[in-house]
């Protein structure tokens, strides 16, 4: 499993947050089983601050393009912060 980022992350707020997740795929594996055994509609968790802020990832399906998207939103809660990256989620073959 890969994330699909929608850009290359240039900005050092957006390399600091894809790699953050990046390093974290097997757990956003063990979190993607949870969103789609329970059927959420969305899945949003909040770690510990990196670089003094806080960055809310946002798990969810994207029903008319049929996969899976990530969002990274700067705050603490997803929606109300501001949007910093998004991509969808590759599964290996």
């Amino acid at each position: 499993m890969k994330i699909n980022w929608d850009k290359e992350p240039q900005k050092q707020e957006e390399i600091l947050v894809a790699a953050y997740i990046e390093d974290k795929i097997s757990m956003l594996e063990n979190l993607l089983n949870l969103y789609v055994q329970e059927n959420l509609l969305t899945l949003s968790w909040t770690p510990n601050p990196l670089n003094r802020n806080y960055y809310t990832y946002e798990l969810k399906y994207h029903r008319h393009r049929e996969k899976y998207l990530i969002n990274v939103w700067k705050g603490v809660r997803a929606g109300d912060a501001l949007p910093i990256l998004y991509g969808d989620i590759q599964f290996d073959q």
